[in-house]
């Protein structure tokens, strides 16, 4: 691996990579960076994501990779796409495109509490379920979705799903039993199976049980469990049951916090089939949701 001088060090961190003139930096933590940028060639905006650290584990680096790897398998206006790939300083570099957009924490935080209206969280989700449909059939389990891992564009509300790390090319894989604390995802938002606790094998299903995860949270306005400590999540996730939606706001239709119940069932037989299932009803939640707006519109 090269010297990692002064110069080369700022130079990795503020990504002056060849093609690219860096805007700013939009988000940082312990082992990431964030950075908007523009491409020199067509004056495109583009995202660059890096590492913060010098060091990263063999692990970090292999998950890195394999996030660039498979987002350039896909071709799709709802899955993020990688546009290019340097070395900086020893260190990977990953170009992808930009649509204006914010991750879907974020977006969370910026409501305050407040759910998101029904017809655009349907729009949202049909469009994450539409997402899914492509990743699964590409025998890829995400096995990370949760609002940091999900893009939206606030003005459309186009959204995307990113960040392949963890991702699993096999159509099912065993889990390992870990203490929870090092349990790989945002444990608010891991399937019953993924914790190692159930005994079950992983496989596409436990993508529906996560994003069934942050659909109660994008209509609720809060997630299905929260504990103090990790081992009480884990807990949660296997053993406890969600207060249906119907219960936290008036204008769920039972149709739609049926459809989430599914999701969020702890045994994975008992979620949905396929992704295109879940999108086919969440399109008939939306039909019936216009459908009763218009019956308002009509009897006003």
């Amino acid at each position: 691996m090269p010297l990692w001088t002064r110069e080369t060090r700022e130079q990795y961190l503020n990504n002056d990579l060849p093609g690219y003139s860096l805007k700013e930096t939009i988000f940082t933590n312990t082992r990431t960076r964030i950075q908007r940028a523009l491409c020199n060639e067509d004056g495109c905006p583009v995202i660059i994501k890096s590492f913060e650290n010098r060091y990263p584990s063999p692990r970090q680096r292999q998950c890195f990779l394999l996030s660039y790897e498979l987002l350039k398998k896909f071709n799709h206006p709802n899955i993020t796409k990688a546009l290019d790939y340097q070395e900086q300083g020893g260190l990977p570099v990953m170009v992808l495109e930009d649509k204006q957009s914010i991750d879907l924490r974020e977006y969370i935080q910026a409501l305050k509490g407040k759910p998101v209206p029904i017809e655009q969280f349907l729009n949202i989700a049909i469009q994450l379920a539409d997402a899914l449909s492509v990743i699964h059939h590409a025998q890829v389990i995400h096995k990370d979705l949760h609002p940091g891992n999900i893009l939206i564009n606030p003005a459309t509300c186009s959204v995307q799903i990113s960040d392949f790390g963890l991702a699993s090319l096999l159509s099912r894989e065993q889990t390992t039993l870990v203490p929870a604390e090092q349990l790989e995802g945002v444990l608010a938002y891991i399937s019953p199976e993924q914790t190692g606790r159930m005994n079950r094998s992983l496989d596409y299903r436990s993508d529906f049980y996560t994003l069934g995860v942050t659909f109660y949270e994008l209509l609720s306005g809060e997630r299905p469990f929260s504990s103090q400590d990790a081992l009480g999540m884990v807990h949660a996730h296997i053993a406890k049951v969600h207060k249906p939606l119907t219960q936290c706001r008036e204008d769920i239709p039972p149709t739609l916090s049926s459809l989430i119940d599914k999701l969020l069932n702890k045994a994975p037989e008992q979620r949905y089939k396929s992704a295109i299932g879940l999108k086919k009803d969440l399109e008939k939640c939306l039909v019936m949701c216009k459908t009763q707006h218009a019956m308002v519109d009509f009897q006003l």
